[in-house]
Formats: C-alpha cells, structure tokens, sequence
C-alpha cells in the first residue's frame, strides 16, 4: 500500500475524520452533512482541509 498525505475533515460540533484522497474527504463530508446535520438543529461548519505539500505520509488511517 502507497503511503498518502491524508486529507482532514473537521465540523464546528467536533466532528473529525481523516481521508487519503480529496475524494474520499468529500464523500465524508456529504456523509456527515446527510445523516448527522439532518438530526440536529445547530448550526454547523464543516471543513475539509488539504494535506501540506511537505506533510509526512501515513500508510494507515485510523479505525476509529
């Protein structure tokens, strides 16, 4: 497995999640807006930052 820069999607209720691909963090991104958005009525700000040009590669995320 090709080590990645991983990506991070991050929410202003404290949710975080990694993702090695821009594509992946959308998807986690439209995930979190879809099922946990819907269920509550705060006002949320999600955003996806990309990885630093000169960040370490991980090989691995997290399972949690």
């Amino acid at each position: 497995m090709k080590p990645h820069r991983l990506w991070r999607v991050s929410c202003s209720c404290g949710y975080e999640r990694e993702a090695t691909s821009a594509w992946a963090a959308t998807a986690i991104f439209r995930l979190h807006v879809k099922l946990i958005l819907g269920a509550r009525q705060e006002e949320h700000t999600l955003t996806i930052e990309e990885p630093p040009a000169d960040a370490p590669a991980s090989g691995q995320l997290p399972l949690v």
